[in-house]
């Protein structure tokens, strides 16, 4: 479905396939309605109900449906998914080596790809092991089919972007964005309203990072590029996609130097990612605002959002911030 446009229209056909799975009883279709459901709702950013849908999902299917390990994969790598947008990032580190480990003992290429690369790949970054995440990134791109462009070739730019963040090379990883680019929009995938937040996001914060590093002659031009992606993002209905190209905009007046404007933009990218169950993004919100007001409130808030870091088991919080922020 592409997002709200056509949510009305899936959760009819949701509700019919469960009164139909619940009337027979049948284990497998009521797997298959939980997970579309959840599918249908992490489409438009209800990612706590999604993801409790997934594992609702799993359990069902795990039980007495033999033969289903391709639906069992799916719900995994989507549950992944939902579990970095809700900032849920010590669980999504313990939970992609196992599911990894279970896909390559089962010989399954798919499912395995999609636990090395992606928003899953970040596993490892939150164990500060920067050398494993990109030898999973490898490993997946060796085994696939690298002709046309597919969805794992899309997630494997994001997993290999991310990482180049995580290091702080912002260039290496605007580069490999932009050859990306016209594929990606060849290949039809962002008419998927989910993929193309993400990609714009991506982009935007690719950008944001050169901006940061750069000399004012082409400070302007990486800036004109943001301001387009935080408009594209904006335009989607989607509970936290004006949070997110707040972060953006906030972070281009931290670097412009607009420091009042850089606050209130933090501050309300803050409000809605939390209404959003986006806790990550939230918390390096926070930490920003806090940078730039300082003071006991500013403190208060950047030792709030430290601990919540620790708590996630986070091995290089400075790091992980700047997937999402540089240094502002």
């Amino acid at each position: 479905i592409d997002g709200r446009r056509g949510y009305g229209a899936a959760l009819e056909c949701v509700e019919a396939a469960q009164e139909l799975a619940t009337r027979t009883g049948n284990e497998h279709a009521l797997g298959l309605a939980a997970f579309s459901r959840g599918l249908a709702d992490y489409q438009v950013g209800l990612w706590k109900n999604a993801f409790e849908l997934f594992e609702k999902s799993l359990s069902v299917l795990r039980g007495e449906c033999v033969g289903s390990n391709y639906e069992i994969s799916q719900t995994q790598r989507f549950g992944i998914d939902a579990l970095f947008f809700l900032g849920e990032l010590g669980e999504l580190s313990k939970r992609v080596p196992e599911y990894l480990r279970v896909a390559e003992d089962r010989g399954d290429l798919q499912a395995s790809t999609d636990m090395r690369t992606g928003l899953a790949n970040v596993a490892w970054l939150v164990s500060d092991q920067v050398d494993r995440a990109k030898e999973e990134s490898v490993r997946a791109a060796a085994t696939w089919s690298s002709l046309p462009f597919y969805l794992q070739h899309y997630y494997e730019v994001l997993a290999d972007s991310q990482i180049d963040l995580y290091q702080g090379r912002s260039a290496e990883a605007l580069q490999r964005i932009d050859v990306m680019w016209p594929k990606l929009r060849k290949s039809h995938l962002m008419r998927v309203q989910v993929v193309r937040i993400e990609a714009w996001f991506l982009q935007g914060r690719a950008l944001l990072a050169c901006a940061s590093e750069a000399k004012a002659s082409r400070k302007k031009d990486y800036l004109k590029r943001l301001a387009l992606a935080c408009r594209m993002i904006r335009k989607q209905d989607m509970p936290s996609a004006g949070g997110m190209a707040d972060i953006l905009a906030a972070g281009a007046a931290a670097i412009g130097g607009d420091q009042e404007r850089a606050v209130e933009g933090f501050f309300r990218a803050s409000l809605t990612l939390g209404a959003a169950d986006m806790s990550f993004c939230k918390v390096v919100c926070d930490q920003a605002q806090g940078r730039l007001i300082g003071g006991d409130e500013g403190r208060a808030l950047v030792e709030s959002s430290d601990e919540w870091m620790r708590g996630q088991g986070i091995a290089n919080p400075n790091s992980m911030v700047r997937t999402i922020l540089p240094r502002v």
